[in-house]
């Protein structure tokens, strides 16, 4: 690729051809040999060293030998190198000098440059001058009686070529070759119709050269003075480059006129003198007028700057005329305000007046106390009124710009900045930090490295609480457990910083060493210019929600606990029921065999057998319907203390031998209600049960009774128990030291036939349940392996005795002249069955029913010849309850015997009004029925 050629290379190349040019018009102008009145080539050596620096002296050197071989026709050999040597080595002074002294720029813009510019172009051609002419004489160009006279017009020539040729170059040449000089450019001839302008004006000063030339009377006064009048105008209206123009323009003009005219020495002299005043004149005119042109320029840059960077920045601007109480301000007060930019009054009142009431003395005192000394800058915040009648904050800033020679200030200036959306960021950020402070989470924030940066109120209230109200120097890790702080530093930080949050649970430290759990969740905040990273950490206290997590579990564990027993209740109650039938069956079938048997019969044996078995199994079964709560029950006012201590000598032969039995019994004690054969029974199973946990080691039994009231809550905790009524109750409690049992094992000691024992039948502790229910009550266990179980019984306390409940069988007097006949009704057919051959034997004839609707069907036809009805209480389609209701309606009179497995008062609780006349409990055998119908007197109705 071609490559193009410098700026300095060009220049060197324009500055060669220049100067020969000017060379050969120097000649013209020659007035001795080498010695001419404008000699050129000195200004352009200068303005070359000026522009491109004095590392370019061997190109000033070499041009000027070049043409002094060439045109000098000097008759030794070294005069062709002496003069180009000292020609360089002068203005190379010259330009080192006025670099050095008078600045960077090329052309003066300050007095002191202009004065040491001035001094340079006119003492560097002096000390050429007067070396160079010295060397003339001895070649024989000069004479030493004309020393002076030739140094002088030496002098003259390069004085008028500097000044004519420096000023254009440095002015036109600098911008393009200098970079620091482009700025300083000045616009010149912008369009055609300038430049036409510039013309006419050159054309008018060489008119004013020229008339001074051809008219005799003004060459003879040397009227050059004419020139002044364009050149002025000139300098005013195009500054420095028109000045510069002008004056070579004069130069050259004024050099031709008078080599034309062929003028004397003293007008060549006296122009001489007029060219050196046009320059100054000329130059300095056109520099000032420059400097004028550039500061308004500057300014008006400046001021252009100024304004976009208040527009940009949004900023408002004020100035208060203290000693005037003049008020303005810039046209964006209007555009923030809605109001003329002058104000609602051009006085520091107006002003006032437009501020919030409650912001005024607020912004009155900042004002004043500015005027009077006391801060060095106004800074005030206000809400003013637009006017579209909104509010709006401002920011006042500013200071005094101006003082009289009191010190008083006179002009006061400064912006007004709208910070109406920083003011609700702010309010908005208050509000926001209030809630923080108000949330009763643990709210804090940290560093990257996990440093503590803020706590809210709650946090800092626990931290005060360990003794340490600061957050300083304090981490993350610091606020958990040693478990906590390990999860925050091996895991939580990292997953945060990678996923954008972290989730989890764990411990704050809390006073004394306790634990508070939190749900913990921490977020990174990572700003985006420096990849800072900050942490924000939440931290809500869970105790309540565990706790209540727990009671919720507990809760629904002893919902499950009863539904269970509930459950198995309901089993065992209806298990109990059928296999009752089965057992009337069975032992009524036995007890008629056995009347037809003599005592001695071998099958007598067998009989009694069956029978016993059959008992036993009545009496599982009535374990059953205890732990089912339909156990019958012959309900008495008992004591508790005399019932155990009455039970003293049966509880000591059950135990074992190595047991201790601790009766702790108190009296007076209040009464319960409820049978007193079954309350022993609880008392016992629970003595037994002890003494079995107890085993073959040494150990104690304590019994102990308690009056006392409970509360509703002290129920539902220690005896799990939600329906029980708060009130007195009497308490038993049966504690052993034996071997306790496991948590597991705990939850079914209360359900049927389950055991941990190789014998058994796993039915007591269940049927001790039971009877607790049906007595309205309620049983707790306590037990830890290897510690020993507790057993803790409350029943309902009552004062009053026991009221049996009266029965008045109906008078009947049947038919003497037949046998009794009574109708059984029972859905069982082998109860049926064996209950009528039971009355066979009794000398009653009998008819039976399988349900309710038949034995209310057989009442309708057989009723007047009835002696009575036995009826099961438990039937499909219509039981005995209705049933009895039905046989009431129609045989008011009929007497009623009620068969049920169930105990009486869980049966005859349905009969609200009229009772059954005798309630007899299956299973029964005949001498059963016969007690119970003697008892009623219905035994003699056969």
């Amino acid at each position: 690729m071609k490559q193009r050629p410098t700026p300095q290379l060009i220049a060197c190349l324009v500055y060669f051809a220049l100067h020969l040019a000017a060379h050969i018009s120097a000649s013209v102008f020659q007035v001795a040999p080498g010695i001419s009145i404008w000699y050129p080539p000195a200004g352009l050596a200068l303005s070359l060293l000026l522009l491109l620096g004095l590392r370019y002296a061997p190109v000033v050197f070499a041009v000027n030998a070049f043409s002094a071989i060439l045109f000098s026709g000097f008759q030794v050999w070294w005069a062709p190198i002496v003069f180009p040597l000292l020609i360089t080595a002068n203005y190379s002074g010259a330009a080192w000098l006025l670099t050095r002294y008078a600045g960077p720029a090329l052309m003066p813009d300050t007095r002191r440059r202009a004065f040491i510019f001035a001094i340079t172009l006119v003492g560097a051609p002096a000390v050429l001058a007067l070396v160079g002419t010295g060397i003339l004489i001895p070649l024989g160009y000069a004479k030493v009686d004309e020393f002076i006279h030739a140094s002088l017009r030496w002098w003259i020539g390069d004085v008028s070529g500097l000044l004519t040729v420096v000023p254009v170059a440095l002015v036109f040449a600098g911008p393009l070759l200098v970079p620091g000089e482009r700025a300083r450019r000045v616009p010149w001839l912008a369009t055609l119709r300038d430049a036409g302008f510039f013309g006419i004006e050159m054309l008018v000063l060489l008119a004013c050269l020229s008339l001074v030339f051809e008219v005799s009377p003004l060459r003879n006064y040397n009227a050059f003075y004419l020139c002044f009048l364009p050149l002025i105008w000139i300098c005013i209206r195009h500054g420095l480059p028109g000045a510069t123009i002008a004056t070579l323009l004069v130069t050259m003009g004024g050099m031709i006129g008078m080599h034309l005219t062929g003028s004397s020495t003293y007008l060549i002299i006296n122009f001489l003198l007029f060219q050196l005043a046009v320059a100054v004149v000329g130059l300095g005119l056109g520099t000032a007028v420059t400097r004028r042109s550039q500061a308004e320029r500057e300014l008006a840059t400046s001021e252009s700057r100024f304004e976009r960077v208040i527009d940009g920045a949004q900023l408002g601007l004020w100035d208060w005329n203290v000693a005037g109480n003049r008020v303005s301000f810039n046209s964006r007060w209007s555009g923030l305000t809605g109001l003329p930019a002058a104000g609602p009054s051009s006085d520091f009142a107006g002003w006032e007046a437009l501020v919030h009431p409650a912001d005024r003395p607020r912004f009155s005192r900042a004002l004043r106390d500015h005027l009077d000394g006391k801060t060095p800058l106004i800074e005030v915040p206000y809400r003013i009124r637009t006017k579209d009648n909104h509010v709006r904050w401002m920011l006042a800033r500013g200071s005094t710009v101006a003082k009289d020679h009191s010190g008083h200030p006179l002009l006061v200036s400064g912006t007004h900045t709208d910070i109406t959306e920083t003011k609700q960021a702010e309010a908005e950020t208050h509000r926001l930090l209030n809630i923080i402070e108000a949330n009763t989470d643990f709210v804090a924030t940290a560093n990257a490295d996990g440093s503590l940066l803020y706590a809210n109120a709650s946090l800092l209230n626990l931290l005060a609480l360990l003794g340490s109200p600061s957050i300083a120097g304090r981490r993350i890790p610091d606020l958990f457990t040693s478990r906590g702080a390990k999860i925050i530093e091996a895991e939580a930080l990292s997953a945060a910083v990678s996923s954008g949050f972290w989730h989890g649970e764990l411990a704050l430290l809390g006073k004394s060493g306790t634990e508070i759990p939190v749900s913990t969740v921490l977020l990174p905040h990572r700003e985006a210019e420096t990849e800072v990273i900050t942490f924000s950490l939440i931290m809500r206290d869970i105790s309540r929600q565990r706790q209540a997590e727990t009671e919720r579990i507990a809760s629904e564990r002893k919902m499950l606990q009863v539904q269970k027993l509930e459950s198995l209740g309901v089993l065992a109650g209806g298990i109990a029921h059928d296999f009752n039938n089965l057992l009337t069956a069975i032992m009524g079938n036995a007890s008629l065999a056995r009347l037809d048997l003599d005592a001695n019969a071998p099958a007598a044996t067998s009989l009694a057998q069956i029978e016993t078995a059959a008992e036993r199994a009545a009496e599982l079964c009535q374990q059953m319907l205890a732990y089912a709560g339909r156990s019958p029950l012959a309900f008495s006012t008992v004591d508790l203390s005399d019932l155990i201590d009455e039970t003293t000598q049966l509880i000591q032969v059950s135990i074992r031998k190595n047991t201790e039995l601790d009766l702790r019994l108190q009296r007076p004690l209040a009464s319960v209600k409820g049978d007193a054969s079954q309350l022993r029974q609880i008392v016992m199973n629970l003595v037994l049960n002890a003494s079995e946990a107890i085993g073959d080691r040494a150990g104690h039994i304590r019994v102990r009774t308690e009056s006392r009231h409970f509360q509703r809550s002290e129920l539902r905790t220690a005896f799990e128990d939600q329906d029980l009524p708060p009130g007195d109750y009497v308490l038993v409690e049966v504690e052993d030291n034996g071997s306790g049992m496991r948590p597991e094992i705990r939850q079914h000691i209360f359900e049927p036939f389950f055991t941990t024992k190789f014998t058994g039948r796993g039915l007591g502790l269940a049927a001790v349940l039971g009877i607790v229910k049906a007595h309205r009550g309620a049983i707790q266990v306590a037990s830890e392996p290897g510690q020993g179980t507790m057993f803790r019984v409350i029943l309902p306390a009552h004062d009053s005795p026991a009221r049996a409940p009266q029965t008045h069988p109906p008078a009947f007097s049947p038919s003497p002249a037949s046998p009794g006949l009574v109708l059984v009704v029972d859905d069982e057919e082998s109860v049926r069955a064996v209950v009528a051959r039971t009355l066979q034997s009794l000398g009653f004839n009998s008819i039976v029913a399988a349900d309710g609707a038949e034995g209310v069907d057989a009442v309708r036809r057989n009723g007047d010849s009835l002696s009575f009805v036995l009826l099961d209480l438990v039937m499909p389609r219509m039981d005995g309850h209705e049933a009895f209701l039905e046989l009431q309606h129609l045989a008011p009179n009929l007497p009623v015997i009620l068969m049920s497995g169930f105990s009486e008062k869980l049966s005859l609780e349905r009969f609200n009004g009229a009772k059954p006349t005798a309630f007899i409990s299956k299973p029964f055998a005949r001498d059963a029925l016969m007690r119970c119908l003697a008892r009623v007197g219905l035994s003699d109705r056969a």
